[in-house]
């Protein structure tokens, strides 16, 4: 082996050494990016697990209408409640009026 060729070994062998170099880095950055979507995924699914936390079912809404409709039968309706109401309010204006007098 000659010195010449030793030289142009050692800058080939170092050629090499920088490429592997630019392939780790490469590799690292594609990695990163990897993790990255990964980890937006993550916070994605997460959010939406969140908001579906929060809010009731459909089997929840439809047992919740259920026994509204079910409370509201027992209820007396708006015109008998209003009725009910003017008539209290003129009985006590009366009174008012028959003890003024």
């Amino acid at each position: 082996m000659e010195i010449g060729n030793l030289q142009a070994f050692k800058e080939q062998q170092m050629g090499k050494v920088k490429m592997r170099a630019e392939e780790k880095k490469k590799i690292q950055k594609g990695v990163n990016q990897m993790q990255a979507m990964i980890d937006a995924q993550n916070m994605g699914t997460l959010m939406k697990e969140c908001d579906t936390v929060g809010r009731p079912s459909d089997a929840e809404k439809t047992e919740r209408k259920d026994t509204q409709s079910e409370s509201r039968d027992g209820r007396k309706t708006d015109p008998q409640t209003e009725m009910e109401k003017m008539l209290s309010t003129a009985s006590k204006g009366l009174d008012l009026i028959s003890k003024t007098v």
